[in-house]
């Protein structure tokens, strides 16, 4: 079928949405936001949050459906349509496609009074990474993920990353180390004027695994032997460049406090880097939590002073990933992803270079050998 349900007028982007494509000209690359619900289109399967906020504390609920005239499963996200921060999700994801970031399928936003909104997005059957990490402990305790799947992730992020913060493909060659006006491919880029987004809730939780490969996956001969395709999902809390909170700089509706980085409540490209850098750190110790320590027991008042402080971020600052399991060119990145002061950390588009040669030298070194988890790892 040509589509997946009557042809009725798209509901009418918003102003940031029409900002976003008149002024970077970003065609619609999915199928429209629709203005009427379409929930009869699908049938529901299973329960993951009934929106007490237990995944997510602003979702309204999320389930699993099957599409009924494919059969696809997929996502529901029931949105709080009466905020338009919230709604800002469904417009951010209709705009991106890339295969490390969650695949939106539809979305609808009814008109007022009502105002009602749900997004579907892709159904990811492996689950996340703190899924992966607690069945590690679980089945084998004593076990380390390979380090060659480490890699494979913190690429998987890099490449999301590099995508929602410059438009930067997969498809195009890694920026090499040295200054930016030196690389004229980067140069062009950074003058098309892409609409930089922030995650900023990049936790494990939000990094989900599926073993279905996209079509851009499926050209690249290497993508093959990957053991699951690394998502990025949850764009609930991200902020485009635009938006009225950015151009305030208000920052406090921005992220998780414990996968936060030490700058909160400012929040740059940076601070996604610095997320992602906890991200790893937690998958190499197997960690199903932030690597950030948590307010100790008798803490009175509001947990954001505990985060601003020093002694919560010991772990990020010593990473240590036990050189007995990893390599030290994955703790030497990881260490300068990890960095204090956001200055002095890498952006997205200068880390694929750094991870092509922290591969080449973690090869050389011999850890990167075993390129599999086992089976009992993976949400089958």
């Amino acid at each position: 079928m040509s589509s997946e349900v009557p042809p009725r007028e798209p509901s009418k982007p918003c102003s940031w949405c029409e900002r976003y494509t008149e002024e970077y000209g970003l065609p619609y690359k999915r199928a429209p936001i629709y203005d009427h619900d379409l929930s009869r289109h699908f049938d529901h399967v299973r329960t993951i949050d009934a929106g007490t906020g237990d995944i997510g504390g602003l979702n309204g609920g999320v389930h699993i459906l099957k599409r009924k005239y494919d059969g696809t499963n997929c996502v529901e996200k029931i949105i709080n349509a009466k905020e338009r921060a919230l709604r800002r999700e469904i417009h951010i994801l209709h705009h991106l496609k890339h295969p490390n970031v969650v695949e939106y399928i539809s979305a609808f936003i009814t008109p007022k009074p009502e105002r009602k909104a749900k997004l579907y997005i892709e159904y990811c059957s492996l689950g996340s990474i703190d899924g992966l990490i607690k069945r590690y402990k679980k089945n084998d305790p004593s076990a380390r993920i390979p380090e060659a799947v480490i890699w494979h992730v913190f690429e998987s992020l890099t490449f999301a990353l590099q995508y929602v913060h410059h438009g930067i493909q997969r498809t195009e060659p890694p920026v090499a180390p040295g200054s930016v006006q030196a690389d004229p491919a980067m140069v062009k880029r950074l003058e098309q004027k892409w609409p930089t987004i922030l995650h900023c809730d990049i936790k494990l939780g939000n990094v989900l695994l599926s073993h279905k490969r996209s079509f851009e996956s499926r050209q690249h001969p290497s993508e093959v032997s990957r053991p699951f395709r690394v998502v990025l999902a949850d764009f609930g809390l991200a902020l485009p460049m635009g938006d009225q909170a950015w151009q305030t700089k208000d920052r406090s509706f921005c992220g998780t406090l414990s996968w936060s980085p030490p700058e909160i409540p400012i929040w740059t490209e940076k601070g996604d880097v610095w997320a992602l850098g906890a991200v790893i750190l937690s998958l190499c110790n197997l960690l199903p939590h932030s690597p950030v320590l948590p307010p100790p027991a008798g803490w009175e008042g509001d947990d954001e002073p505990w985060y601003h402080g020093k002694q919560c971020r010991k772990r990020t600052r010593d990473v240590d990933i036990g050189e007995e399991h990893y390599s030290t060119a994955l703790g030497d990145l990881l260490y300068n992803c990890l960095l204090e002061n956001a200055k002095d950390r890498p952006f997205s588009f200068r880390l694929r270079s750094h991870i092509v040669e922290g591969k080449r030298r973690a090869t050389e070194l011999g850890y990167m050998k075993t390129k599999e988890v086992p089976k009992w790892a993976l949400c089958l």
